[in-house]
């Protein structure tokens, strides 16, 4: 089943290292952009063309990881199956616990980055102690057969979404890690280029109006803390203000977002980036 694409790569000699593509040029020779539904079928043929100078790869592309539904073209063509060459196992996609139990899901949550993975492992440019905890070597679960090796590169998006672009080698004795070395730059910018493209032509947002929401400093601050999970009561003593205050901030961040509850509204602060990871300070402490 992917005998063609070794074949092919055999017959020409294939040495990714020697192609003459530098690491801007192979972004900026195959533009995988999508601005219109129209062009996704096309920008995924040049992104095939791209990662096939590079080797005897098979992509799966992913536009959110938390749901198994499959890319498609303008005419509703699983990509998968008609760019990509999945069409005998392009059933893949219809395991409901993929987006809980798949590895590569797993390590996208915990890596922005490009990694690659080889001899079960994932392997990152920066020490990252999430993805050195997952086992890599459980794909034949979703793709019928383990891949020897592979590189992949999450696409974190506006609004929380996260897609992934997979590049998988089935072929053993690849040097998958020269290619990452040489080339993941590369595939970051294509990966991006292609999966949030298709991302804005095929999931329009109406959740927000078109000048966005902008959040004050004492809503934010109410916001940050109440993700804390502190009382209306013990924000109010926090940031030295009225109960009723406090309401007033979270009420008004309520209406801006376009949410109906207080978890509702945290969520929605912290994709949009309002909430970060970090403590607030009270006033108390400067």
């Amino acid at each position: 089943m992917h005998g063609t694409v070794q074949t092919r790569h055999a017959r020409a000699g294939f040495d990714p290292i020697c192609r003459g593509y530098s690491l801007r040029n192979l972004a900026n020779e195959f533009d995988v952009s999508i601005r219109t539904p129209a062009e996704i079928r096309q920008a995924a043929v040049r992104l095939r063309e791209a990662v096939e100078t590079l080797g005897p790869f098979q992509i799966i592309p992913c536009d959110d990881i938390a749901c198994p539904a499959p890319m498609r073209d303008a005419e509703g063509r699983i990509l998968a199956e008609e760019v990509f060459g999945w069409a005998d196992r392009s059933d893949w996609y219809k395991h409901k616990n993929l987006a809980l139990e798949d590895p590569i899901s797993e390590a996208c949550r915990y890596e922005s980055e490009p990694f690659y993975m080889v001899d079960g492992r994932f392997i990152t440019l920066h020490a990252n102690e999430f993805l050195s905890s997952i086992d890599a070597s459980s794909q034949d679960r979703w793709l019928g057969s383990n891949p020897a090796s592979g590189i992949v590169v999450p696409v974190h998006m506006a609004m929380g979404t996260i897609g992934a672009l997979g590049l998988y080698v089935f072929a053993t004795g690849f040097d998958v890690a020269a290619v990452f070395q040489h080339y993941a730059d590369d595939l970051f910018i294509m990966g991006h280029r292609f999966i949030n493209g298709y991302r804005k032509v095929t999931q329009r947002s109406r959740q927000l109006s078109a000048s966005g929401p902008h959040l004050t400093k004492h809503e934010v601050q109410c916001l940050k803390w109440a993700a804390f999970g502190k009382t209306d009561e013990e924000i109010a003593l926090i940031i030295k203000r009225s109960t009723s205050t406090v309401r007033f901030h979270l009420n008004k961040a309520a209406v801006k977002l376009n949410t109906s509850n207080r978890p509702q509204t945290v969520v929605k602060a912290t994709q949009l980036g309002y909430i970060g990871q970090y403590p607030v300070r009270s006033k108390q402490s400067g």
